[in-house]
């Protein structure tokens, strides 16, 4: 069996360097990519702010490309974009990006590029009521993302089918409203709005938490039991097929942001904070990316097949994977999970 599957590693390798190199079919010339807000994205403004899907492209022949950018509110709007071909890849979480992978195999067959981040997210709340995931009442509105889609929603699903047992995954879903980080930031910070609950990452949860009067009430490393991948690039098997060698340079453009991260924290601490505004303090940045607990970087997933599983459990997936290797492209390598 080892043999066989390296056999069809090599065999694999072989097709997508001849697709590459000599296809014959030109490649675009502009790429469009939407990501959202969060440090969780801090590998995509790197890639923005030092042009490095533009010089891999380069150094693989391709010649000058335009890289456009744009932020979104959640992922149902990235997924609605992609659908639509108004943007090439998309960034969101991998709620999203199951859902689409579901709803488009045998189609489109959207599958993730690569992993993004493990970085831990808090469920924060300016309800002193609320201590825990059961003490949420009608009263209380909790601000995601995306409601139902989001990876937050689902880490939310998550943790309330622990709470009230299973088949009351969406116990909470009444209660959650659909906005974007800071928005629901400044409406947690201002009381304003009918927000008390916000499923947030840093810095936007580190922000929240130094305010008097907003607390913890879980994190989605503890529903998961430990870091998993929340957040990946995604794109459409033709949009692939087509720009195989602009696609290998995107997955190498983000290899080379994880290692500026891994490498110069001060850079990339400078690169966010010019890139997003975030309105936190430069030193509250570089804790969250320089705390090993806080989860980190990479392109390989890890830990996605529990959301993927939990997913199809619920209803949310009509097919169910085999493995990670299901719904990402095999550019990213082996070591997932």
């Amino acid at each position: 069996m080892a043999g066989l599957r390296g056999f069809r590693i090599v065999a694999w390798a072989v097709a997508f360097w001849a697709a590459a190199h000599g296809s014959g079919v030109a490649e675009v010339n502009e790429v469009r990519i939407s990501f959202q807000y969060g440090l969780s994205y801090l590998p995509i403004h790197i890639v923005k702010s030092r042009h490095l899907i533009e010089k891999h492209a380069a150094a693989a022949g391709l010649g000058p490309v335009t890289v456009r950018f744009a932020q979104f509110n959640g992922g149902a709007a990235i997924n609605d974009a992609l659908l639509a071909g108004d943007i090439d890849y998309g960034v969101a979480g991998i709620a999203p990006a199951l859902t689409l992978w579901d709803k488009t195999r045998g189609g489109l067959d959207v599958r993730a590029v690569a992993a993004l981040d493990s970085l831990d997210i808090d469920l924060t709340s300016n309800n002193t009521g609320v201590g825990s995931i059961k003490d949420f009442t009608d009263q209380d509105r909790i601000a995601v993302p995306a409601v139902k889609v989001s990876i937050q929603s689902v880490l939310l699903q998550i943790a309330a089918e622990k709470a009230f047992g299973e088949g009351h995954h969406d116990e909470l879903d009444r209660l959650t409203v659909s906005l974007n980080h800071p928005d629901a930031t400044a409406a947690m910070l201002s009381r304003k709005a009918g927000i008390s609950a916000h499923f947030v990452p840093p810095p936007y949860s580190v922000l929240q938490l130094s305010s008097p009067g907003i607390h913890k009430v879980t994190s989605s490393h503890q529903i998961l039991g430990g870091p998993a991948t929340l957040n990946v690039i995604y794109a459409t098997a033709r949009f692939r097929q087509q720009n195989p060698r602009l696609n290998v340079a995107v997955l190498a453009a983000l290899r080379e942001a994880d290692d500026i991260i891994a490498g110069d924290k001060a850079a990339a601490v400078r690169i966010y904070v010019e890139e997003e505004k975030p309105g936190v303090p430069t030193e509250v940045i570089e804790r969250v990316i320089t705390n090993p607990a806080a989860g980190g970087y990479s392109v390989t997933p890890f830990a996605t097949e529990q959301i993927a599983h939990f997913l199809h459990r619920t209803g949310a997936l009509r097919n169910a994977p085999s493995s990670w290797r299901d719904y990402f492209f095999p550019e990213v390598g082996e070591g997932g999970s």
